[in-house]
């Protein structure tokens, strides 16, 4: 099965284009990035409490080898489904392409966990808005493979960079593209075993984008380095106080094998993180 092929054909021909831009010594929300006064007006409902895990898809993700039931069925309905289960949490699934979950679902869920495959979706601009206001509110939101956004489809057109990077830094990292599916190019510079079933091959992967690390409380799992760029160091697989990331390639292998144990990731950021919620 050839994964990611479509949100990974579409996402690396615009990153390619965009200007490496940073938001240095500027706060993950800071309106430095330029983020504020663009994006769309998101308003949530508090948390009221409750063991809820959201789990986000998008039926019309990678149609042709049906990417969205793989996500659905197989890692949010079964691999996500029971290494949240172990936690004392239930899943709950919502498909974004009916539009964005109602505030009754949020109420009660501490955690939003995504799972797309391609770069395309309705409403994208609104969607990283109510990303990053998910992670303002507390909740955790962890992005599992393809980030799924990239692409407006209501509006035809791709995302303007600010946008595009608001959830990023609000979870502390800043998406700065730099793509290369050259797995020469690129080298392990930092691996934490205890959260993978097995050691990711970049050769094999042959798929590196830039996350550049701006909270300096993040913990760094998997971390890539291209031989061709100075300051390359990029937080592919991390975890943090407001969530986490595994990115494509990087959860699993191109043929569905699961990399990351999602069980040990899962529990670090809702076992450990989620107390604050429930307290």
């Amino acid at each position: 099965m050839q994964q990611d092929t479509l949100g990974c054909r579409v996402a690396w021909a615009q990153a390619a284009a965009q200007d490496n831009r940073h938001c240095d010594d500027a706060g993950i929300s800071s309106p430095a990035c330029g983020a504020d006064g663009v994006l769309p007006v998101v308003t949530l409902p508090r948390f009221e409490g409750g063991t809820c895990v959201l789990g986000l898809w998008d039926s019309t993700d990678a149609p042709t080898w049906k990417g969205s039931e793989r996500a659905r069925d197989v890692i949010l309905g079964q691999w996500v489904r029971e290494a949240v289960e172990v936690h004392g949490l239930t899943l709950s699934l919502h498909d974004v392409d009916g539009g964005l979950p109602p505030e009754p679902a949020l109420r009660t869920c501490q955690a939003v966990v995504t799972s797309f495959y391609d770069a395309e979706m309705k409403d994208a601009a609104r969607y990283a808005a109510w990303l990053r206001a998910v992670i303002q509110s507390g909740r955790r939101v962890i992005i599992l493979n393809d980030y799924g956004a990239f692409f407006d489809k209501s509006t035809n057109a791709w995302l303007d960079h600010p946008v595009l990077n608001a959830p990023f830094m609000a979870l502390g990292v800043e998406y700065g593209a730099e793509w290369t599916g050259n797995g020469k190019m690129l080298t392990v510079s930092g691996y934490d075993e205890k959260f993978f079933v097995a050691r990711p091959d970049p050769k094999v992967a042959q798929h590196y984008f830039r996350f550049r690390s701006v909270s300096g409380d993040l913990t760094v799992h998997l971390e890539l380095s291209r031989k061709d760029v100075v300051d390359s160091a990029s937080a592919v697989v991390f975890s943090g106080p407001r969530g986490g990331m595994a990115l494509s390639r990087y959860f699993e292998t191109q043929d569905g094998v699961p990399l990351v144990d999602l069980s040990a990731f899962l529990g670090r950021i809702l076992g450990r993180y989620s107390r604050a919620l429930r307290n």
